[in-house]
């Protein structure tokens, strides 16, 4: 089944102190719908145009069935129906999707039947509201997840909210900070706050994320999979083949889901700077 990194907006009703992304410039037309707007990241910025509409991505899709949509942002409820979108996928195919899991309204129009899981991402913030729809999206059938991120000052905040997830028979993600030009290994106190985390690691009921990527230190990899194992679908229909892209000086597009085509075995390695847990995970080192 091929893997699509989904994302269907950069937009986003979350401003997180520990997040690298803002959207600024957004232009809509006349019926509200997006015309446009610029993605800053790491850093560097990157303009997107029309998101598509969930009947042309349905189009798009179709070649590369079955497959699986891992659905990230931005926030990915506040694509517009996209309970359309998912409804309409092609039958064998499924979702999974991370989300802040607070717009109450849209998740109660989805359907599950297709859905692989549902990652709810905690930003300790409207926890009454979070935990509502987790309740429900429990009793409909999803497979849910809440994910914590861990900084060197919410720790006992994390501990906090782990019991309580886990207590209500939530599995826990548990992801330490990973921002642009921050390290777990520069001071003492970081290292035993993530150490002791790592401790709470049980594979199963908390996992915990053991990177310690530095947005300093890129690697590079002769070949990968990316573009052929997955690959970045955009907003507007174009794609990066790995989330590294993101880090590049322009938008470095890949290519276009209207003529995109799945590659056999590991192709090279154009990116020079690999730094994201996804594209991690999928090196070769020979």
């Amino acid at each position: 089944m091929n893997r699509i990194i989904f994302i269907p907006t950069w937009i986003c009703n979350q401003r997180c102190s520990y997040c690298d992304y803002s959207v600024t410039n957004i232009i809509r037309g006349t019926n509200g719908r997006l015309v446009g707007y610029d993605l800053e990241a790491f850093g560097r910025k990157h303009s997107f145009f029309a998101e598509l509409f969930w009947d042309k991505w349905i189009k798009y899709l179709e070649p590369h069935a079955p497959y699986h949509l891992d659905i990230t942002g931005g926030e990915p409820l506040l694509y517009p129906e996209i309970e359309h979108l998912l409804q309409h996928l092609e039958f064998r195919s499924k979702w999974s999707i991370t989300s802040n899991t607070l717009n109450t309204d849209v998740i109660k129009k989805m359907a599950f039947f297709n859905c692989d899981s549902w990652t709810a991402s905690f930003h300790y913030k409207n926890e009454a509201i979070f935990t509502e729809n987790l309740i429900y999206l429990f009793k409909h059938g999803a497979k849910v997840r809440v994910t914590l991120v861990l900084t060197p000052d919410n720790e006992s905040e994390v501990i906090r909210c782990a019991v309580k997830f886990t207590k209500h028979c939530y599995g826990v993600n548990i992801h330490p900070l990973l921002k642009q030009g921050f390290s777990w290994d520069d001071t003492e106190k970081k290292r035993d706050i993530y150490n002791k985390f790592l401790d709470l690691h049980d594979g199963s009921n908390i996992i915990f994320a053991d990177i310690k990527s530095d947005f300093n230190k890129y690697q590079q990899f002769n070949k990968c999979d990316a573009g052929n194992e997955y690959f970045v679908l955009l907003p507007d229909g174009k794609i990066w083949r790995c989330y590294s892209q993101i880090l590049q000086e322009d938008n470095a597009i890949y290519s276009h889901i209207s003529n995109a085509k799945t590659a056999q075995g590991k192709t090279p390695c154009d990116i020079g700077r690999c730094v994201f847990p996804c594209d991690l995970k999928y090196p070769d080192k020979e």
